[in-house]
């Protein structure tokens, strides 16, 4: 396991390796791009990777799903990683977005991971820094009051319209894990 530290927020930050870019690269280059559930129209699919390649990485024993249902089993659960691109390192207000067509899957658990890229090239040619595990909802918890609809159009605190329906939660209220 490479962990580079847990921060004060309880998240697990990973330095992003040449080895992690170069397994999201080969993954995205081997599957068709699934633009049903996508915020960027497929555009995002080795942000996504690359959060699953650095899951696998800090949790070696999860198993890689065969179905686009979920992307882990790990510890009897089926996990989906959900992975969001910052031009930040991570901190406890950032919000994490699950597709809301999505969110009634055959999962347990959605882990969110930030990917702090120091440069805005949208593409795998970016300068990454670090990911960072923020932690994970349980599908049960998903009607709980910390998690919050946006509506596809609405526009965000930040000037970004949402171009899907999605719910929204807090980096802070995730449950974090105990490594």
């Amino acid at each position: 396991m490479k962990i580079e530290e847990i921060t004060k927020e309880g998240f697990i930050k990973v330095a992003i390796t040449q080895q992690l870019i170069n397994k999201a690269i080969e993954r995205q280059k081997a599957t068709p791009i699934n633009n049903k559930y996508s915020f960027l129209n497929g555009k995002g699919n080795f942000i996504g990777f690359l959060g699953e390649e650095l899951y696998k990485q800090v949790f070696s024993e999860a198993t890689h799903s065969n179905t686009t249902a979920y992307d882990f089993i790990h510890n009897g659960e089926k996990i989906e990683i959900k992975s969001k691109r910052r031009s930040i390192p991570a901190v406890g207000y950032l919000d994490c977005d699950l597709c809301y067509e999505h969110y009634k899957g055959d999962v347990d658990k959605y882990v969110c991971i930030s990917i702090h890229e120091l440069s805005n090239s949208r593409d795998e040619s970016g300068n990454y820094a670090y990911g960072y595990i923020l932690g994970f909802l349980k599908k049960e918890e998903l009607d709980s009051s910390k998690v919050y609809k946006t509506l596809q159009g609405s526009k965000q605190g930040n000037g970004i319209t949402m171009k899907k329906t999605c719910l929204q939660i807090k980096a802070s209220d995730l449950t974090k894990y105990e490594k």
